[in-house]
């Protein structure tokens, strides 16, 4: 997966992840704090171990992302309207 974020302030910044993807492509923008804190609310950071799902239903609606392997919580993130 490719992130990609641009300020006009402070610039742009580009980076590659290691993912599987399952499903069709989708281009959808979020802001970085609220993905960051939704990582961080799962511990995965922490835990090298863990795989995050982040599953995507299409560019103008809300992300949910857990665990694999705790079904027990999921953390919501609403997309960012772009043009």
């Amino acid at each position: 997966v490719d992130f990609f974020s641009e300020n006009p302030d402070t610039g742009e910044y580009q980076s590659f992840l290691n993912s599987k993807i399952e499903g069709k492509s989708c281009q959808i923008s979020f802001n970085y704090k609220f993905l960051l804190d939704g990582l961080l609310s799962l511990n995965f950071l922490k835990d090298k171990k863990s795989e995050a799902i982040l599953e995507l239903n299409g560019s103008d609606k809300p992300g949910i992302l857990k665990l694999k392997d705790n079904e027990n919580y999921i953390y919501l993130v609403m997309p960012i309207k772009s043009n």
